[in-house]
């Protein structure tokens, strides 16, 4: 049996734990530099507010129905991820987190009623952590999947639905209820090529014939339908594969146009971005840049670094050349971005024996570890290059409403009087 826990529009929720006045009401939580809509409250999604909606574009339903806006706070919403998971963790051995707010389980043999001991989870999760979640039993996990949406979207007044209990009949029925565009493994462009095949919902898919699945479709197609048929081709895994690359962009708060500007901010970026693999004890052999214009062009460059790294001088040292490449005088840039890309495990890098200087090494080791331990004890920024400060704050936009750090900041703290 498998389960997925799904926390319901998990970003609001977060909100509204730490501010009960938000029950009922609508909520929006934006994206970076406040840009679009990323979670809304069911409220919310019923005055039209649409998912990647631009806020100018719902501004003014935002202020005519009393639409609490919140700024995005990341550190928030990821702290409280943990908890959940940890109590999660409680229920099964046998745990795959699958995103920020999704997991898959896998639940025990010895369980005589499945039905209550998801309903179990979803009590224990909302009682440890005030987090609601919708969760969906089934025999594969694209079911499980399945069976979450048909709880959000079709069975509003459940929070669980245990559809390995249903007949062939009515599990039929259920997944007729479903858009096959709408099934996890199946996007737009695979469902309009399922709509030569009379494909229009999961049901339909279901029943299409195997071989025809096999010959035209590719093998991910082909293992969603399996398991729509209760075959398991997609196992609950408790090993969190390697990260493979690493992305940070950021759309800018306004239009730029000089190119000291945009060092200053690339700088800033390559910072944080570092720290990141460092925390996650990686190390990049390519690493791409990118600008992004006003007009939608596209431009980038990438380099092969000589050694594996995660030094952030070893990538400062080629901004200037990249930047050349990519700048052009007169335009206007509205994002830029980084790619990390081939990375490895910093325990498993292979040093070159006839170039590198070990010593040197070693020393630029000690001072990234008391650089990070300094700024893990005293905050962001403590320490860091004088390149990503300068006049850093002018391009970083201001949130509207973020929420404080309720659970990483002392000064944040709930103070509750008697």
């Amino acid at each position: 049996m498998i389960a997925l826990i799904d926390c319901n529009n998990f970003f609001v929720s977060c909100e509204r734990v730490f501010n009960p006045l938000l029950k009922d009401k609508p909520v929006v939580v934006l994206s970076n530099n406040d840009g679009c809509a990323i979670a809304r409250s069911n409220e919310a999604k019923q005055l039209g507010i649409k998912m990647g909606q631009p806020y100018f574009q719902f501004k003014k339903i935002a202020q005519d129905n009393n639409v609490y806006i919140y700024s995005s706070n990341f550190k928030l919403y990821t702290e409280m991820s943990n908890r959940v998971m940890q109590v999660v963790s409680t229920f099964s051995p046998l745990v795959e987190y699958y995103s920020i707010d999704e997991a898959f389980i896998k639940l025990p043999t010895n369980i005589s009623d499945y039905s209550q001991y998801i309903q179990a989870i979803r009590d224990k999760v909302l009682i440890c952590t005030g987090i609601p979640v919708s969760i969906g039993l089934a025999k594969t996990k694209t079911l499980a999947k399945l069976a979450t949406h048909l709880v959000k979207n079709h069975f509003s007044q459940k929070s669980t639905l245990n559809i390995f209990e249903c007949s062939e009949l009515a599990l039929n029925s259920l997944l007729n209820k479903i858009s096959i565009e709408n099934t996890w493994g199946i996007g737009r462009q695979i469902s309009k090529k399922l709509q030569q095949f009379n494909v229009s919902t999961v049901y339909d898919f279901k029943r299409l014939d195997k071989d025809l699945v096999k010959q035209v479709f590719s093998i991910n197609e082909l293992r969603t339908h399996q398991e729509l048929n209760g075959v398991l081709c997609l196992p609950v895994n408790s090993y969190i594969n390697q990260q493979k690359s690493l992305v940070y962009s950021r759309s800018f708060s306004r239009k730029i146009n000089q190119k000291n500007d945009l060092f200053i901010i690339l700088s800033s970026y390559i910072t944080i971005a570092c720290n990141k693999l460092r925390k996650k004890q990686l190390v990049a052999n390519y690493f791409t840049v990118y600008l992004l214009d006003i007009y939608g062009h596209f431009r980038s460059k990438t380099i092969a670094l000589p050694n594996s790294t995660n030094f952030t001088t070893d990538f400062l040292q080629y901004l200037p050349t990249v930047l050349s490449c990519l700048y052009s005088r007169g335009l206007y840039y509205k994002k830029a971005g980084l790619q990390f890309d081939k990375l490895i495990s910093a325990k498993c890098m292979q040093l070159n024996l006839l170039e590198e200087n070990f010593q040197a090494l070693e020393k630029k080791q000690n001072l990234y570890n008391s650089i990070d331990s300094i700024n893990t004890k005293f905050g962001e920024n403590t320490l860091t290059f004088s390149s990503a400060l300068d006049k850093k704050s002018k391009f970083k936009g201001t949130p509207i409403n973020k929420s404080p750090d309720y659970l990483s900041d002392w000064q944040s703290l709930i103070k509750i009087r008697s």
